[in-house]
């Protein structure tokens, strides 16, 4: 009798090792969870924040008629103040079809 009361302790107790690591492993990822949506929530919030305190405008959409790809560059670009610029990579400056030249780094709307 005590060799089977000994067993069945045995077992309770792996029972219990098993139950305990798979909570422990659920909360775990629950907790990651959360920390994830917490991140997420806060990044959210801070942009709204900043949006709130700065403004923001819908700006209008590109007339791709008017400023089409260029070979070789990026873009185009609309930008706050209504420019339409596009970047090339190979000067690394912003280049303003309307004028025909590029633009300087003060020139450049942020």
């Amino acid at each position: 009798m005590m060799s089977l009361e000994k067993g069945k302790i045995m077992n309770i107790e792996q029972i219990n090792t098993v139950l305990t690591k798979a909570i422990v492993q659920f909360q775990e990822g629950e907790i990651e969870a959360m920390l994830e949506a917490r991140k997420y929530s806060k990044k959210r919030a801070f942009v709204d924040q900043v949006m709130a305190r700065h403004g923001t405008a819908k700006l209008p959409s590109i007339d791709m008629s008017e400023y089409p790809p260029i070979k070789g560059m990026e873009g185009p670009f609309r930008y706050r103040d209504g420019r339409v610029l596009y970047y090339d990579p190979k000067e690394g400056k912003y280049y303003d079809r309307k004028i025909d030249r590029y633009l300087s780094n003060k020139e450049i709307p942020m």
